[in-house]
């Protein structure tokens, strides 16, 4: 592969595979069954509320994102010799990300356009990184290639100095309208 053919490093091709997942606009289209391990949350606003409350069991939403990122790989790794030929692409990916997310998601659901983003931009670099998906990671894009929104999941808030997130034990809330399933 030439170095024009991996602007994002070894793993470009899969980077681009959700570049124009996002393009193809499947965003929040609700046209899958969604997997084990999610709890559909058929209102919006219901769904806002999730991914904004740490009470009654629900984990610290805005925490367990912001902790997954921080693990996601280790702090400049993209300054080593190895990376750095893609890293201006790499930090441009979240205007990339940003640009396909606001011209595709539906209008109902602007409300959540920067979370989308940053879920997805989240994705996006630990694809570039690592060719693959962390489990939390992965959770989220099943969510996503679901159609729905993930917006929180069950258990305890976080301890700060816990080092690695365990998504095995946690179901995670997903914003979902299976009643519209049929009219897509």
């Amino acid at each position: 592969m030439s170095d024009a053919m991996m602007k994002y490093g070894p793993n470009t091709d899969k980077v681009v595979s959700l570049l124009r997942w996002i393009e193809r606009g499947e965003l929040l289209r609700f046209h899958k069954i969604l997997a084990a391990g999610f709890i559909p949350i058929a209102d919006f606003n219901a769904a806002i509320e999730i991914s904004q409350s740490e009470a009654d069991g629900l984990a610290g939403w805005t925490e367990i994102l912001d902790q997954a990122d921080t693990l996601m790989y280790e702090v400049g790794l993209l300054d080593t010799s190895a990376w750095l030929p893609y890293k201006a692409a790499i930090s441009r990916l979240l205007s990339e990300v940003a640009n396909r997310v606001d011209a595709t998601l539906p209008m109902d659901y602007r409300d959540i356009l920067d979370d989308v983003i940053a879920d997805l931009h989240a994705c996006t670099r630990c694809l570039a990184v690592h060719g693959r998906l962390d489990p939390f990671h992965e959770k989220l894009w099943q969510a996503y290639t679901g159609g729905g929104w993930p917006c929180g999941c069950t258990g305890k808030p976080l301890e700060p100095d816990e080092p690695s997130l365990n998504v095995e034990n946690r179901q995670f809330y997903v914003f979902w309208r299976g009643d519209l399933q049929s009219s897509i």
